[in-house]
Parts: C-alpha cells; sequence; structure tokens
C-alpha cells in the first residue's frame, strides 16, 4: 500500500487500537458473574457479551454504560438495589485493569516508525482526558508521540462517528483532508473519517471484522497497526 503524499497526518482511536482491552471488556460480564457465584449458560453469556460488552466498548457515555452495567445486574439475578454495588464493583475492576493495560503488540515501535518520518500523529477518542492519564500513567512515553494532538471527549460537542475531532487536527495540521489516515476498529472510526473525508484504516484487533469494513467500504483493513511500517513503507511528512 502506497499513500503517495509528502505531507501525511496520521490520527489513531485509542480502544482496541492501541489499547489490547477489548477482550478484557467483552468478556467482564463472565468475571462479574463469576464474583457473583451466577452460573452463565451460552445463551446468556451471548446475550450479555452483545448488551453489555459491546456498549462498554464502542461508547464514551457515562448514561450507557450505567444501563449496560445496570441490565448485567438485572440478568445475573441480583435484587434492585444490590444492582448499584454491581455497578460500583464493576467499575473497580475495570479501573483496576486500565492501569495496566497493555497495549497492541508493536504499538511504541509503528509510533517511533512514524515519528521519524516525520508524519503528524494524533489521537481521536472517546475517552476522556481523565481515563486518558489513567491508563498512561508510569508510560507518558507514548503519549510524547502525540505532542499535544489528542482529542478526547472533554474536547469536542460531537463525539463519534460525528467527524469534529478529526476536522479539529486536520485544521491544526494544515492538512488536506486527503492526506490524513484514520485508523480504528470499530464502524463509528469508520465513519466519522469518511464524513470528514480522510483515509480510513480499520484494524482486526478490537471489535470490527472484516466483514463490517467491507460493508463500510473501508480504504484500508489492517490486523493491527503494528503492521503499519509493512503495509504503508512511503509514509512520509516533510519538514
Amino acid at each position: 500500500m502506497n499513500i503517495k503524499t509528502k505531507k501525511l497526518g496520521v490520527i489513531f482511536d485509542l480502544d482496541g487500537t492501541i489499547l489490547d482491552d477489548i477482550p478484557f471488556i467483552l468478556n467482564l460480564h463472565v468475571k462479574i458473574a463469576d464474583d457473583y457465584n451466577f452460573p452463565l449458560t451460552d445463551e446468556l453469556d451471548a446475550l450479555l457479551r452483545e448488551k453489555t460488552g459491546i456498549p462498554i466498548c464502542t461508547t464514551g457515555s457515562n448514561l450507557v454504560r450505567f444501563k449496560a452495567l445496570r441490565y448485567l445486574g438485572k440478568k445475573i439475578k441480583l435484587p434492585f438495589f444490590s444492582r448499584m454495588k454491581v455497578i460500583f464493583h464493576t467499575k473497580t475492576v475495570i479501573y483496576e485493569f486500565f492501569k495496566n493495560c497493555p497495549l497492541i503488540e508493536g504499538t511504541q515501535e509503528t509510533l517511533r516508525f512514524l515519528s521519524k518520518k516525520n508524519v503528524k500523529i494524533g489521537m481521536f477518542t472517546n475517552a476522556s482526558r481523565l481515563e486518558i492519564k489513567r491508563i498512561f500513567n508510569g508510560r507518558e512515553e507514548i503519549l510524547d508521540y502525540f505532542k499535544g494532538n489528542i482529542i478526547a471527549k472533554d474536547d469536542v460537542k460531537h463525539k463519534k462517528p460525528h467527524p469534529e475531532g478529526i476536522i479539529k487536527l486536520i485544521n491544526k495540521w494544515g492538512l488536506a483532508p486527503q492526506n490524513v489516515m484514520i485508523f480504528g476498529d470499530y464502524e463509528t472510526d469508520i465513519q466519522a473519517g469518511k464524513e470528514a473525508g480522510v483515509i480510513t484504516v480499520g484494524v482486526l484487533s478490537g471489535v470490527g471484522t472484516l466483514e463490517l469494513f467491507k460493508k463500510l467500504k473501508t480504504d484500508y483493513v489492517i490486523q493491527d497497526i503494528s503492521e503499519i511500517p509493512l503495509k504503508f513503507p512511503n509514509l512520509e511528512f516533510e519538514k
């Protein structure tokens, strides 16, 4: 894959693109049910994955997350007032996980590759700035590659799939949309990219599938961002 331009910006999603957190979130209901000694049938396992795991993975809305966790408490047959305990317990479990959440393998090498090529590097995520700070506490060197080019949900009026965050970075960099790429693992990333007119790249390291990305007419699909140096070896940004 050859992007023929010497002025290029790259924007990354966070969850499932930089962070290797999707397997944990999709199976979060299994741990919570086990913590409350509630056996899961295959049918309920699949239902909770859809109704709790997917919403938590793909939205930055606290209300959506709250409803998903409340639904989880209901389905594992806890009394009404005990469901609030599930919500707080689950938030604690999530918080502890993200303190040491692994990165997608090869992330730092890819960021180093792009930095050496003088590519502008940005992030657009539905996570909050506080969440980002907590996740990268003790490994701030990862954030150094972005040089302040991070758009969190606090920084926009409209979260993905609205393209506001992408447009902010495009304008800051002074680049044409066709000289910017967005890498993401879910349809909202691709939809936001399409709306902004940038090059879209789906990654298979998160929620999205090859079938989904084909349906969305994604420009490129790769396994994960560690493939960027191999798939896009000629990326460059002139000084």
